[in-house]
């Protein structure tokens, strides 16, 4: 009898274990679902939409090619990621460590969390910076189930889907009017400044930029340099010609740059 039982009993987990992975077993579903999530991670529309929002919310830190060089770079500490490089990663190059970094961002740095991007957002910019090196690690069965179980990815794949995409017509207007916008506001600055160029502050600034529109752009992108006058030097004086200023600003005495970073906080 007790044979018997131990017969049924083998016999029977060598039927559940072949029924699991069958086409209907729930071992199966889970590969079905996983390699159906990398296909859905890693299509071609989030690859291209990528690019887009890498450019509108990563290059002025990490540049246009993702080589830690944007116009941003000069005044942080430590430096944007350059992302063709394989060292140094705090959560990894994975696909799983670069989701987390923008989820959570990175404490202690300049990169913050990029939680206000919808999670089809994250993933197409995260397609776009594997773009930029041929060795990132691929994306695996195991690793996309962990990634799903900790923030949820697939649901959040799905939503995106239930959200009214914006035509294309109307998001480049869009993109236009803001841009336009800007540019507008820094003429009007630019247009004050020369009208005041009585002022000593303003004398320093038309002194030092080569082309102001450029220079008060870098300022708009680079928020730092209001906290000290440290900070203020290292941006201005940081690839001065390319981020609008001329060189010899770095000749400015002392009280010339402390003139002209307490006119530049009142103005700006």
């Amino acid at each position: 009898m007790n044979k018997q039982i131990h017969s049924l009993i083998a016999a029977a987990l060598v039927s559940v274990t072949l029924w699991s992975l069958s086409a209907g077993g729930p071992g199966a579903a889970q590969a079905q679902d996983s390699k159906a999530l990398i296909k859905a991670l890693e299509s071609p529309e989030l690859q291209k939409k990528g690019a887009e929002l890498f450019k509108a919310n990563c290059a002025s830190c990490h540049g246009d090619a993702g080589k830690g060089d944007g116009l941003a770079a000069a005044a942080l500490n430590p430096k944007p990621r350059n992302f063709s490089a394989s060292a140094g990663w705090k959560n990894g190059r994975e696909f799983s460590g670069l989701y987390k970094t923008l989820e959570e961002g990175i404490p202690g740095g300049a990169m913050g969390a990029y939680s206000h991007l919808s999670v089809a957002d994250r993933v197409a910019i995260i397609n776009h910076l594997r773009t930029l090196a041929a060795d990132y690690p691929k994306l695996t069965d195991a690793e996309v189930t962990k990634l799903d179980q900790a923030y949820g990815v697939a649901k959040g794949l799905e939503n995106s889907k239930k959200v009214m995409p914006i035509p294309v017509s109307v998001a480049i207007a869009k993109l236009t009017e803001e841009n336009a916008a800007k540019v507008k506001m820094l003429d009007q600055k630019i247009s004050y400044i020369e009208s005041h160029h009585s002022e000593k502050g303003a004398q320093l600034f038309l002194a030092a930029a080569a082309q102001p529109r450029r220079a008060l752009s870098t300022l708009a992108h680079t928020p730092v340099w209001r906290n000290s006058l440290k900070d203020f030097v290292a941006v201005v004086t940081a690839n001065a010609e390319q981020n609008g200023f001329r060189a010899r600003v770095a000749t400015f005495s002392k009280q010339d740059w402390e003139t002209l970073h307490a006119y530049l906080k009142k103005t700006i």
